[in-house]
């Protein structure tokens, strides 16, 4: 579910908008005035590690080292 970059065409607000369909970004509305005059902006992708619900201070964990000779 992509997170869109919004800029209102009545005040010029802008904002960001989860949109889960296609469809729903006929529904989108300015959270500062209401209007539905809405432009979507260009925005940078976001890009991480590729390890779910991880951000960039992503720390693999350690494997326990045992030796079966222990």
């Amino acid at each position: 579910m992509p997170i869109y970059d919004f800029e209102c065409a009545a005040c010029g607000k802008r904002f960001d908008e989860l949109v889960r369909r296609v469809d729903d970004l006929v529904d989108v509305r300015c959270p500062e005035c209401g209007a539905s005059e809405v432009r979507r902006e260009v925005s940078a992708p976001s890009i991480g590690s590729g390890a779910s619900g991880a951000g960039s201070d992503y720390t693999p964990p350690r494997r326990a080292t045992c030796s079966p000779f222990s």
